[in-house]
C-alpha cells in the first residue's frame, strides 16, 4: 500500500513539475493597432462586437484563462487564426473582391452556426446569437452583396432629354405663327 501511494505521490508531484515548468512556454498574445476597421450601422456592430471581435480584430479581450497553459496556447492559436481569415480591424486593407467573399463567408459561417465557435460560446454565452441577431447579419451581408441598382444613366438621359409637353396656348400660337407664315 505504501508503495502505491509513493506511486501516486509521484506521479502528482511531476504533472504538477510539468504543469509548472509549461507555464514558461511564451505566449504570443497580441493587440495590434486597429488600421481601418469596418465601418457597420450600428446594430450590426454591436453583434459582431459581442460576438466576433475577440477573434476577428485587433481588440481582443484577453481572459484570465488565455495566460495558464496549456489553454493558452489553444486561445493564442484561434485568436491568430481568426485574425488571419478575417480581421474587422484590418477592412480597409482588403480589396473589393476579398471583402465581398468575406461578407459571403460571414453569412454562410452563422447560417450555418460554424460562428461563433460552439468552444467559444462555453466560455463567452453573450456571444450567443439570438435568431432576431442571426436575421440581422444576413439582411446585412445580403445588402452588401446585392446593393440597390443603380439607375440606368441611359434612361435617367432619356427622360432629362425629352422635351415638355406644349401647352394648348403653346399649340394655338404655333398654328397661328404657321398659317401666318404661308
Amino acid at each position: 500500500m505504501k508503495n502505491i501511494l509513493k506511486i501516486i505521490m509521484y506521479i502528482l508531484l511531476s504533472l504538477l513539475g510539468i504543469f509548472v515548468l509549461i507555464q514558461l512556454v511564451p505566449v504570443k498574445r497580441t493587440n495590434p493597432p486597429v488600421t481601418s476597421e469596418i465601418k457597420l450601422p450600428p446594430e450590426m456592430e454591436k453583434i459582431v462586437k459581442k460576438a466576433c471581435y475577440d477573434c476577428h480584430s485587433n481588440e481582443t479581450k484577453w481572459p484570465w484563462y488565455s495566460y495558464i497553459a496549456p489553454v493558452s496556447w489553444t486561445v493564442a492559436h484561434d485568436v491568430n487564426e481568426g485574425r488571419r481569415e478575417l480581421n474587422f480591424s484590418e477592412w480597409g486593407k482588403y480589396s473589393e473582391r476579398r471583402r465581398r467573399k468575406k461578407i459571403e463567408e460571414i453569412w454562410e459561417e452563422v447560417e450555418e452556426r460554424k460562428m461563433p465557435m460552439p468552444l467559444y460560446i462555453v466560455t463567452h454565452p453573450e456571444a450567443l446569437l439570438t435568431k432576431k441577431e442571426r436575421l440581422v447579419i444576413k439582411k446585412w451581408t445580403h445588402s452588401q452583396l446585392n446593393p440597390p441598382k443603380k439607375r440606368d444613366a441611359k434612361v435617367d438621359k432619356a427622360k432629362t432629354d425629352t422635351k415638355p409637353k406644349e401647352t394648348p396656348k403653346e399649340e394655338n400660337v404655333k398654328k397661328e405663327n404657321t398659317k401666318a407664315t404661308k
